[in-house]
């Protein structure tokens, strides 16, 4: 599936010192020492002595099928009315996107490009990273959108995605509470800090850019006129999605040949 996509680097993760460790250093670990191996929990595993060799893959096998999703037979799930929206940010310096795309196309592969198409959508988000940030727009509505064509039928054929303005302050939450031992502070690498549940969400941002994003294959591109930061200015148009898998630049993803059209 190759690397990390060109035009990812600004995410691209260095320590800030020689000694210093980088983000995805700090989940991988937590991973293999609490969760991954499959006889209890190991927090003397390192990353510099978990070889990539078979020996060190076989004591991830036992759990890989709990935790990898790469069982693409949708066949039940599709059987049973259920809908699936996928997402992945373009930007995203931890887990590689080419995988996500791997997984849907193996989806349509099982299921069939039509019914794959009745209950499932792949949405790629330029310049986002790892369930969000970047220079992409990454505030995004999935749950409304999902409902809709759950109670509706109404099959989400974009989404709208919006940046936030910097100066936007956070509504309150309640405040986190520090890891009290070894565990917690791992869990915290690897998921961030928790916080108390609240039954109150917080107020959506204002944003000061928005921009379609259209179900793969398509893309969204400039109509060459308007306010480029308003999503009413962009078309839909055939991505050249085999390009991204081959880790050529992502304006290639426009062919000089692709024609504009509207997503189904």
């Amino acid at each position: 599936m190759g690397g990390l996509i060109i035009g990812s680097e600004l995410r691209w993760p260095l320590p800030e010192t020689a000694q210093g460790a980088s983000s995805s250093a700090m989940m991988a670990l937590p991973a293999l020492q609490y969760v991954l191996t499959a006889d209890g929990k190991k927090s003397d595993i390192t990353l510099a002595r978990f070889g990539f060799d078979q020996a060190h893959f076989q004591q991830l096998k036992t759990l890989a099928p709990l935790y990898n999703a790469t069982d693409a037979n949708l066949k039940p799930f599709a059987a049973a009315g259920g809908k699936l929206i996928l997402w992945h940010g373009l930007a995203d310096d931890s887990i590689n996107p080419t995988g996500t795309l791997a997984y849907y196309r193996e989806v349509v592969q099982q299921l069939g490009a039509q019914r794959a198409a009745q209950m499932s959508k792949l949405f790629l988000l330029p310049g986002v990273g790892h369930c969000g940030g970047g220079e992409g727009n990454d505030q995004i509505d999935l749950l409304t959108p999902l409902m809709a064509w759950v109670e509706h039928q109404q099959a989400p054929q974009q989404l709208l995605t919006g940046k936030a303005k910097a100066e936007a302050a956070p509504q309150a939450l309640p405040a986190a509470e520090k890891p009290q031992n070894a565990e917690q502070a791992a869990s915290v690498q690897m998921h961030g800090m928790q916080r108390p549940s609240s039954p109150v969400a917080p107020a959506v941002e204002a944003m000061r850019a928005t921009r379609p994003v259209y179900a793969y294959p398509y893309i969204a591109v400039y109509n060459g006129k308007g306010d480029p930061l308003q999503a009413k200015n962009y078309h839909a148009v055939l991505g050249n999605y085999p390009s991204v898998l081959m880790g050529e630049p992502i304006r290639q993803l426009i062919t000089s040949n692709t024609p504009s059209q509207k997503s189904p």
